[in-house]
């Protein structure tokens, strides 16, 4: 594989990897990260590179916790994605029994997405699984709007720990219910989005703007089924049924058709720390420009890269955006080469002045 000469303000890596096709890449990760201002959305680069996370990484035992940073070396992903890492949900300096978190991303040409995940006080079902309700919530206190809150997680009283059925879109969470017989006493999820739980034997999307650990559904179905004897090679340990958007982690709801351009705009409510209950914080993303260069056997051409995610540390109020490029590693006829990784507005801004 190639050197990597990294001329950026931007952290960069060169790893190997394969596409869903199993194809073996030479891929390139570059990341951006800036600090920003929850009262004016103002983005700062930050002084120290951020580093790029190899895989991911869980709060706990991995089969029943959520992603705590999710691997960024992988090949570029399909369109654009987003998701959000350590939110806890501001709440209001009155008592009160449920509270929202929202996110609205205007992209493209004026389109809009939003989402809202309404957190509530602790409850559980009453009544019998004939005439179930949902019992009255009690105060709400501060709540992460990760995944351990939403529906999901394990029957604990459909039998022994390893016999235990499991949500599959949500390994982490609470309020799954294998059998609604069982409901009455049993705790319902804090955080939903629309439409809301109205029944014990309903299995609504989990909650949450994390990312998805890769054996949770959906990204499960997307991995296809591995080839475990390719593996046992050394060889890609993806199957031929992998599909193009199986290195995506976001939620669906939180992927789109294209990567980002800059300029896109998110407005956050209750999720950065530090910002008040209502308050609002408006960032536009940045319009990084990397500029990828292959060198080898004496020629240089460029390569292209796309921004396919950027992600928020709600907990330290950061930023990040990930670039990724991949080209087919050669094998059978290695050679020796290096990919430079620039600044092409630092590159253009340079070049004018000398020509002045």
């Amino acid at each position: 594989m190639h050197d990597l000469n990294n001329e950026s303000p931007w952290q960069a890596t060169l790893a190997p990897g394969y596409s869903h096709r199993r194809e073996q890449l030479a891929m390139v990760i570059i990341k951006a990260g800036y600090a920003i201002d929850v009262e004016t959305g103002a983005l700062t680069p930050l002084k120290k590179k951020p580093a790029i996370e190899a895989a991911d990484q869980h709060e706990g035992d991995p089969l029943k916790s959520a992603l705590k940073a999710a691997g960024e070396s992988s090949p570029p992903k399909v369109g654009g994605e987003f998701y959000i890492l350590g939110a806890t949900l501001a709440l209001p300096n009155v008592d009160t029994t449920a509270a929202e978190a929202s996110v609205t991303l205007t992209y493209g040409n004026g389109r809009q997405f939003d989402k809202t995940i309404r957190a509530i006080g602790k409850r559980q079902w009453q009544g019998t699984w004939m005439l179930p309700s949902a019992g009255k919530p009690e105060p709400l206190t501060a709540i992460s709007l990760g995944y351990e809150n939403a529906y999901g997680g394990s029957d604990e009283e459909a039998g022994p720990k390893e016999k235990q059925p499991t949500y599959l879109a949500n390994y982490a969470g609470k309020g799954y219910l294998a059998d609604a017989k069982r409901c009455s006493g049993a705790e319902l999820p804090q955080l939903e989005i629309a439409p809301f739980i109205n029944s014990p034997s309903d299995r609504p999307q989990p909650a949450g703007f994390g990312p998805v650990p890769v054996f949770w559904q959906p990204r499960r179905a997307e991995q296809g089924t591995p080839d475990l004897e390719a593996a046992k090679r050394g060889g890609c340990p993806y199957g031929p049924d992998a599909q193009a958007t199986m290195h995506n982690s976001a939620p669906l709801d939180q992927r789109f058709p294209n990567p980002w351009q800059g300029g896109e705009i998110l407005t956050l409510t209750n999720i950065l720390a530090g910002l008040q209950y209502g308050k609002t914080c408006r960032i536009t993303l940045p319009r990084n420009t990397p500029q990828l260069t292959l060198i080898e056997n004496g020629m240089s051409k460029p390569l292209s890269s796309v921004c396919d995610t950027f992600w928020i540390d709600a907990q330290k109020n950061r930023l990040f955006m990930i670039y990724r490029a991949a080209y087919p590693m050669r094998l059978a006829k290695p050679t020796r080469g290096w990919i430079v990784v620039s600044d092409a507005q630092a590159t253009t801004s340079a070049a004018q002045r000398e020509a002045a």
